[in-house]
């Protein structure tokens, strides 16, 4: 007999042995584990997304997954108050700050 049958053989009585019939990669005993089953933590794109998403534009889901999002993690909740922060600062005070600089005489800003 060829060497590499003779090990392909072994191996599938090893398998045999090793994984008794019918029960395949999956058992079906209960889980005994004590910890609760608890749902994937959403991704970072996924919290990046709601983040720097509109508040106005976030759906109701959306909004209470980034609150839980806050909640269990500080960071998340420092990043979106920087984020809203910079909102703020883009929406509000850059348009008037820009209009009061192009208009200063002698600033050498124009617009073209």
């Amino acid at each position: 007999m060829d060497p590499a049958a003779s090990a392909a053989s072994r191996a599938r009585g090893l398998a045999t042995v090793i994984t008794p019939p019918g029960l395949g990669a999956c058992s079906p005993h209960k889980r005994t584990s004590p910890q609760p089953v608890t749902a994937r933590p959403p991704s970072p794109r996924t919290v990046a997304g709601w983040i720097l998403c509109r508040p106005d534009t976030r759906t109701e889901p959306g909004q209470l997954q980034l609150k839980a999002a806050r909640t269990h993690c500080p960071e998340n909740d420092a990043l979106t108050r920087h984020v809203r922060s910079f909102a703020t600062m883009l929406t509000e005070r850059l348009p008037g700050w820009l209009v009061h600089t192009v208009t200063l005489s002698g600033s050498g800003l124009s617009r073209k």
